[in-house]
């Protein structure tokens, strides 16, 4: 059965439309698609996609090299301080976390007491995330597979967007920034994380080959940005963004901008 308060937000990813919930199938009233459920995870995926990542990062924070442990806790630490104390995400806000990997940042936010939502693209690692999840006796509840290009919620349905590492693996960045606009409240927040193209560990493979226990290191398409080409993905449109925050964070390799949806501009 899928979550309650998981089925109040979803609507086909489509063509918006309203929704029935079966034992094993989601079915749009409008257009007639069906969506398969898995076990207790609804499958919203519009279309085939190559986008994704492939990667376990919970498990590579936990039991990686020893630059990944490092790197990935540092990552995690550094995020949580920039929404609990930085930005003070208030835990009853509605999150929603876009391409949440196996549930490296889920799990400490749901540990917290954020209500968030954690969808990613790839059923394996929803899955393993919802895994991890019961392991430690956290909710494994509001998880869905779903394409950051065509979210399968309705309009402004969360109060924070997190678009962690996520805009560097897809052929459509400008498709999911117009959704996260779409799905964000007036005065919601989004924060963007993406390689930034200068650091050494981005520019030089050989350097990320020594310092990573991946397989491989070619993800798709795994392209780095400039400051001005992730401030460029958040400019113009209806209603605007704000610009919170844009700064380079070293350790981690990325550049981390923090955007607010106007509410002046908001479409009544």
């Amino acid at each position: 059965m899928v979550d309650q308060h998981l089925r109040d937000l979803l609507v086909c990813p489509r063509c918006h439309g309203e929704l029935d919930f079966g034992e094993r199938w989601v079915v749009c009233r409008r257009c007639g698609r069906e969506y398969p459920i898995e076990g207790h995870v609804p499958v919203m995926l519009a279309a085939a996609s190559n986008d994704g990542f492939g990667h376990d990062l919970y498990r590579a924070q936990l039991h990686g090299n020893f630059f990944e442990r490092v790197f990935h806790n540092n990552r995690i630490s550094t995020l949580i301080r920039l929404i609990t104390d930085e930005l003070g995400v208030e835990r009853g806000a509605r999150s929603l976390d876009v391409g949440c990997n196996t549930g490296p940042l889920l799990i400490p936010l749901r540990r917290r007491g954020y209500d968030v939502v954690g969808i990613d693209i790839s059923p394996d690692d929803v899955h393993q995330a919802e895994h991890y999840l019961r392991e430690r006796a956290l909710p494994d509840d509001r998880l869905s597979v779903a394409d950051g290009t065509s979210l399968p919620f309705r309009d402004r349905s969360f109060d924070l967007v997190l678009l962690i590492d996520v805009l560097e693996h897809t052929d459509h960045p400008e498709g999911i920034v117009a959704e996260v606009r779409r799905v964000l409240t007036p005065g919601g927040l989004v924060i963007a994380t993406v390689p930034w193209a200068y650091h050494p560990y981005v520019r030089y493979t050989w350097m990320r080959k020594l310092l990573s226990s991946r397989k491989t290191i070619d993800e798709h398409p795994d392209a780095p940005f400039k400051l001005q080409m992730l401030q460029s993905l958040f400019a113009g449109g209806e209603p605007h963004f704000e610009t919170v925050l844009l700064r380079l964070v070293f350790h981690w390799v990325c550049i981390l901008g923090v955007y607010r949806l106007a509410v002046n501009s908001a479409t009544p």
